[in-house]
Formats: C-alpha cells, structure tokens, sequence
C-alpha cells in the first residue's frame, strides 16, 4: 500500500499547480518519493492517462483543491491519500485496469472439482489478468479508459468494485 499511496502523492504534487510538469520533474518527483520496481511504470502510465483523458486533470485539481492539498505538508499526504481524494483513487484501479496483464499462477493444494473438472492435487492454475481486465461481463466497454467505474454511486460513478475484477501484479 504505501507504493500505491506515493505514487498517487507524486502524482498529485505533479498535477495540482496548474502547470506544465515535463517527464523530467515526474522523474524527480518519482525519486523524492523513493518509488521504485513495478510502481515506476504505473505512475507513469497513471499520469500519462490523467494527461490524455479530456477533462480529468480539471476534476483531479478540483478534487485536491477541496481538501486544501497545497497546504498540506508531504507526512500529510500520505494520511489523505487515497482515503479523501476518490477519483484519484479511481483512476489509480482504471489504470491498473487497463494496463496490468499479470499472470496469477498457483498449486491446487486438494484435489478441487470445479465446474465438472476435476484438478488433482498438485496441479498448476493460472488466472490470466487481461482476460478479465478486457471482459465486458465485468467490465463494460473495456477498451474505453473510464475510472468512474470505480467510483462510489454517491459520487457520480458506476460504483464497481475493483477487488472484484482488477487482478493486479499476479496477486503476490
């Protein structure tokens, strides 16, 4: 989690003046945030969809804006993110969404009948995460970059839970 909860804090340092911010003060500020391995392209692409989504960067600063996020100190950050700020957090799941194609792989420990199929023990599952990040049962419009997915009905969104069909970083 505290991946996560830097990299949406680079992310809001990096969007929130209203200014330009290039690749490389991104980079810096990926770098003040000690953010490393599989977070480095995350934030990335979470910045780059932020960027490309007609409207959202208007609707992130209006988001931090209502918590007073300039005035708030980087220790503070971490206690506001993602708990106050949604959308953010609903385009961090979009983004994980639309972009993470990890594998899950696993041992069936018991012999396990599933669906008629019978897998013995010792058998090896995997649960391929783009087949079900691009499944329209789950995800309508799957090819459509579209964080208000996730966020809560109260607030304008479809109300989906991520845990539900988001399968990011092949689960640990």
């Amino acid at each position: 989690m505290a991946g996560k909860t830097t990299c949406r804090s680079t992310i809001c340092s990096a969007f929130y003046s209203g200014k330009h911010c290039p690749f490389s003060s991104f980079q810096q500020l990926l770098n003040n945030h000690s953010i490393q391995g599989n977070s480095i392209p995350t934030c990335y692409s979470a910045a780059l969809r932020i960027l490309q989504t007609p409207g959202i960067l208007n609707e992130v600063r209006a988001e931090l804006s209502s918590i007073n996020y300039s005035s708030l100190s980087p220790a503070e950050h971490t206690q506001i993110i993602p708990s106050q700020v949604p959308l953010l957090r609903a385009i961090w799941w979009e983004n994980l969404r639309d972009a993470q194609t990890a594998m899950t792989i696993r041992e069936v420990p018991p012999t396990t009948t599933m669906r008629g199929c019978t897998l013995p023990v010792g058998s090896v599952v995997t649960i391929p995460g783009a087949l079900v990040h691009r499944n329209p049962t789950i995800h309508p419009e799957p090819a459509t970059f579209r964080p208000k997915r996730f966020l809560a009905k109260q607030l304008g969104g479809d109300g989906q839970n991520p845990s539900i069909g988001v399968k990011a970083f092949g689960g640990g």
